[in-house]
């Protein structure tokens, strides 16, 4: 069992120095070359995304129904 422990602590700790020399070891570098530099790279490395929408008009989106489908019936709400 023991020999298990050292086993799961050896990993674990390799673990650790691999993310820490893949991503705060580098992150800490970037700030100490500047802030500038730093969110220049967050910006640039990133993912992009984006989001467009063209609004349609009530006639296009009319055009795209199905002609066998019943028109929906609209009902007047009454608040007391």
């Amino acid at each position: 069992m023991a020999a298990l422990a050292d086993t799961w602590s050896a990993i674990e700790e390799r673990s650790v120095i691999s993310h820490w020399n893949g991503v705060v070891s580098p992150a800490f570098d970037a700030i100490s070359r500047g802030i500038g530099y730093f969110l220049h790279s967050i910006v640039t490395a990133g993912e992009m995304w984006v989001h467009h929408v063209t609004p349609e008009t009530k006639k296009a989106s009319m055009s795209r129904r199905q002609p066998s489908s019943h028109l929906h019936k609209k009902f007047k709400t009454v608040f007391n």
